[in-house]
């Protein structure tokens, strides 16, 4: 090792693969919220989940299952949105930091 530089606050971009990964996979799911088309969005992240690799090492079935939780709602289906939330907190690896937001909006769904 050379170098080791400490950026607590993330003040510099870092493109990794993990972030690369993420940002191909919810593709769909910024289509389906940015046009109102849920339904389309939806489908698309099935497909997409029907695509993560074995091993998923960087959350991608959780980000995906989170988005499609969330589309459900958006498109009000209850039912549907709390199955996706429950799948996706049962995912590993799941984003420890949106982990309370993700009860929240699973409560949300479920009233």
């Amino acid at each position: 090792m050379r170098n080791v530089e400490l950026d607590p606050d993330y003040t510099i971009l870092r493109w990794t693969p993990e972030f690369h990964a993420l940002t191909q996979a919810m593709i769909p799911w910024t289509k389906a919220f940015v046009t109102d088309d849920y339904a389309s969005g939806i489908k698309a992240l099935k497909a997409a989940l029907a695509r993560v690799p074995a091993g998923d090492e960087h959350g991608l079935a959780f980000a995906l299952h989170v988005g499609l939780a969330r589309l459900h709602a958006l498109n009000q289906e209850w039912p549907q949105s709390v199955a996706a939330y429950r799948v996706a907190w049962d995912a590993s690896p799941r984003r420890i930091d949106i982990a309370p937001w993700l009860l929240i909006r699973m409560a949300d769904a479920a009233e």
